[in-house]
């Protein structure tokens, strides 16, 4: 699976909409169809939106809004992205944080590295742990890791204590 996951203004994702000249920053090939899914745009479709999982090429296009109605998209989003690690097939995928100020999605995309369904100011975990989080999810099972992770956030816990 192929991950990319860039942070864009409004501008740039409304200068790509009307076909403007930031195509090439957004690098979506146009030799492949891509399926484009916007979540969070419309408040009507919160909590429903579809998308097709047989295609392999997906470009998903993520409205931050820094309250609390936008928990619910980063939920969605990282059960889509977690049902795609664990399913075998090769996707390549681009999600692009779309916020009104360049400083808005960078604690976004840090919160979506580690995976986060609640929104964090600060960052915990790197950008590796994430990705070995990913493998391990993949390849010993949710629960397993899960499990793990809060085995390792309690003992560090009592350290901490001592």
């Amino acid at each position: 699976m192929i991950l990319k996951i860039q942070g864009i203004t409004e501008e740039e994702y409304g200068l790509w909409c009307n076909g403007g000249a930031y195509d090439k920053y957004l690098e979506i090939n146009d030799n492949e169809k891509y399926v484009v899914t916007k979540i969070g745009f419309y408040l009507e479709d919160i909590k429903n939106f579809d998308l097709d999982l047989t295609q392999t090429h997906h470009a998903i296009f993520v409205k931050v809004h820094n309250d609390k109605t936008y928990d619910i998209y980063r939920e969605h989003l990282i059960t889509l992205i977690k049902m795609m690690i664990l399913n075998r097939k090769n996707y390549q995928i681009s999600i692009f944080m779309v916020s009104d100020k360049n400083h808005d999605y960078k604690n976004e995309l840090t919160n979506f590295f580690n995976l986060n369904t609640h929104y964090e100011k600060n960052q915990r975990y790197g950008e590796y742990l994430s990705i070995i989080k990913c493998l391990s999810m993949r390849f010993i099972g949710f629960t397993i890791t899960n499990f793990i992770i809060n085995i390792s956030g309690s003992l560090q816990s009592l350290i901490k204590k001592k």
